[in-house]
């Protein structure tokens, strides 16, 4: 137990690295000098651990801010006609949810977009969907595994 918890002591930042960016935590696990075992289990902690405080954190912003926002509505005020979507940003988010939808946000969101936009996306468009941490936990070491085999054992890749 001692060994575990000074190891991640150690490799804190790479706990760090795999909660933002985690494409790029394998490659500096092994500049570090780690074996495939630690990598894969660094990946797949800090990406797992990335995604929980940012979706929890994304719940506490979003409901502290419809929190704020109905405290300083007017309620004299007639409602505003509602926008399709404003942002050129936000519009491409909702289009790639649209598009790829729930499957494909659980999917994608460790390899192709962040894990923090990801969790936000997860907690914005689906927050009632049961299971979907275990799902997204599941992604993520599937996605950790892939990029720890493809780096530690690529002269396997080139001969096949």
């Amino acid at each position: 137990m001692v060994s575990v918890i000074s190891f991640l002591f150690k490799n804190f930042y790479l706990l760090i690295i795999g909660a933002t960016k985690f494409m790029f935590t394998t490659t500096t696990a092994k500049i570090s000098g780690l074996n495939f075992y630690e990598a894969f289990s660094v990946t797949a902690l800090g990406g797992i651990l990335g995604y929980f405080f940012f979706y929890y954190l994304f719940d506490s912003v979003i409901h502290l801010y419809n929190i704020i926002s109905n405290h300083y509505k007017n309620p004299n005020k007639p409602p505003k006609p509602q926008k399709n979507v404003p942002y050129k940003k936000r519009k491409k988010y909702v289009k790639w949810v649209r598009h790829y939808g729930y499957w494909g946000l659980i999917v994608f969101t460790p390899c192709f977009i962040s894990i923090p936009l990801g969790a936000f996306l997860l907690r914005s468009y689906f927050p009632h969907k049961r299971g979907k941490d275990l799902i997204v936990c599941f992604s993520i070491v599937i996605w950790a595994s892939i990029y720890t085999f493809a780096l530690y054992f690529n002269e396997i890749l080139y001969i096949l």
